[in-house]
Parts: structure tokens; sequence; C-alpha cells
């Protein structure tokens, strides 16, 4: 089951490439959680995470299946800027950020830490 949301969403855009076969959204049966070969949880706390069992009940061999490997690889190359195809798809904000700040003349605010937010 894939909630709706920014990584979901993203999932679905680029699977056929990825996997070579389009993702839907439906509900499933939880004998079907049992019966998968590959099983995944996406959003946007932990991006794309393989799950390896279900009620102790190992998913496939009990490891990252290479659908989900493949699926990871293109989402974390698209969202660390490393797909060229995808960059349209980001909002460089802290490009933006230090460019306002110079243009303003001004140094960035710093947190009580001492990083720059």
């Amino acid at each position: 089951m894939l909630v709706a949301a920014i990584v979901t969403a993203t999932v679905l855009a680029i699977a056929p490439a990825a996997i070579g076969a389009a993702a839907l959204e439906r509900t499933i049966d939880r004998s079907e959680l049992y019966a998968c070969e590959e099983l995944f949880w996406c959003g946007s706390g932990q991006e794309i995470v393989p799950i390896l069992s279900v009620d102790r009940i190992p998913v496939g061999a009990g490891r990252v299946g290479p659908l989900t490997r493949r699926l990871q690889e293109r989402y974390f190359g698209i969202v660390r800027g490393a797909d060229a195809d995808h960059r349209a798809w980001l909002t460089p904000v802290w490009a933006e950020a230090r460019l306002e700040t110079q243009v303003a003349g001004d140094a960035p605010a710093r947190t009580a830490a001492g990083a720059v937010p």
C-alpha cells in the first residue's frame, strides 16, 4: 500500500524506467504481504526503505531485492541532483538563500549552535 505523498508520486513516476514496469496504487490483502517477493515503505522521512519481514516472516529472500535497490538508486540520484533528466524536479533552496544574503551584504544568520540554517 502506498500513501499519497511526494515520495510516493516520485516512485510511481520513476518506476517504469527504474524497474521496467509501471507501479500502481491499490489496497492489498494481508496475505499478499506474506507472499510477495519484495516490499518497501516510502515516505518523506525515510524515503524508500526495504521491508525484510512481516510478522517475523521473511519477505522474499529476507534481504533487499533488485527492484527495490534499483528504485532506491534512481530515487537518490534524482533527489541528490545526479540525475540530469530530473533536475527540474529540484528546488535549490540553500543556494537561493545564500545568493539573497550576498546581495543584501549581510552575513548569514546563525543558530545558537553556530550552524547556518
